[in-house]
């Protein structure tokens, strides 16, 4: 503001201040007329945390109480993201392999507009379950994400949003339902079963009877109340559809009727060639061994029961472990293929 009179020249500079230090300005000459002048003048980015502004006087002095140099706080226009994963999940207990709902909020706490980045969601071993892009923001956002639930009784989950060179974490612990292991449903047709044991019990008695030599019965009771007992010890056949394993008297000849898909086919009586008590031990001594020995293995969690062939689910990620066939009830080991 000059009085009325003569126009005066300055040289005004404007600048920024970084860590104490002015950089080199914009510098103009101007000649100021009597009254009041304004202007502006459009810094750019100023790489500081202050400007300042200076007028220097080309052969004139300035009035008491006037300001040669002036210098303000730049202001803080920075954003400043955060992220919050909620512990509420969708649904609200998951189990392993199911698509869960993870929810999570992201905010800006800072003055400037956020800019558009990318949340990644992750487990406690860092593998990416789901990445989402994120949009410009100002404030903040409620926002969802489908994933694969791993395995875990307690799994963490991590949220990772990344914006403007500025990475931001959270992360939840959320309980897991357990997984049950469920084996096929098996009903067992006691009516065929029982019938067929019936019939089968019958035909031996009579087959018996008339194989059997009246002298030999009289001369050798005691031998032939064994063969007797022979005949009635059961052994497993395996139908030639299905593959089920079915017990048949010993010394039976004659058809058979699988109760599990009804496929009718025969068998060959076998006739004992040993001793009995020698035989009995030997199949005892050999049926531990094959219990002991007993395993099956696969590439999924599906396998086959090594004495009946039946398909049960063993999880594979918890193998080796031991399974009961639900049909003949034998004990094996799971492996891995």
């Amino acid at each position: 503001s000059l009085s009325e009179g003569r126009s005066r020249t300055v040289v005004l500079t404007h600048g920024s201040i970084k860590d104490g230090i002015r950089n080199d300005g914009l510098v103009e000459e101007r000649v100021l007329l009597p009254g009041i002048t304004t202007s502006s003048i459009v810094l750019g980015g100023a790489d500081g945390q202050q400007v300042y502004s200076t007028i220097e006087l080309l052969g004139w002095t300035m009035g008491f109480g006037s300001d040669y140099d002036e210098v303000e706080s730049i202001p803080d226009f920075s954003p400043e993201p955060e992220i919050v994963v909620s512990p509420n999940t969708q649904p609200a207990k998951p189990t392993a392999g199911e698509q869960t709902t993870v929810f999570y909020t992201i905010a800006n706490s800072g003055s400037g507009a956020i800019s558009s980045g990318e949340v990644l969601i992750t487990d406690s071993d860092g593998v990416v379950l789901a990445r989402k892009s994120s949009q410009e923001l100002e404030t903040s956002q409620d926002q969802s994400v489908v994933v694969t639930w791993p395995e875990g009784e307690s799994i963490t989950i991590r949220a990772v949003w990344t914006v403007d060179e500025v990475t931001v974490t959270d992360q939840v612990s959320i309980a897991s339902e357990p997984v049950t292991i469920e084996s096929e449903s098996f009903s067992i047709p006691w009516g065929g079963i029982l019938g067929g044991l019936l019939l089968g019990m019958l035909l031996i008695f009579v087959v018996r009877i008339r194989n059997s030599p009246k002298d030999e019965k009289k001369k050798k009771p005691k031998k032939e109340s064994k063969s007797s007992a022979s005949s009635d010890e059961k052994v497993e056949v395996a139908c030639p559809t299905c593959e089920r394993r079915l017990r048949v008297p010993r010394t039976y000849t004659g058809g058979v009727r699988c109760p599990e898909c009804e496929t009718k086919f025969d068998v060959e009586g076998k006739q004992d060639t040993t001793e009995p008590e020698n035989t009995k031990d030997e199949d005892e001594d050999g049926k531990e061994e094959s219990d002991d020995q007993l395993w099956s293995s696969s590439s999924d969690d599906i396998l086959g029961c090594p004495k009946c062939a039946r398909k049960l689910k063993v999880p594979y990620d918890r193998r080796p472990a031991k399974a009961r066939c639900p049909a003949c009830e034998v004990v094996f080991e799971a492996r891995k293929a």
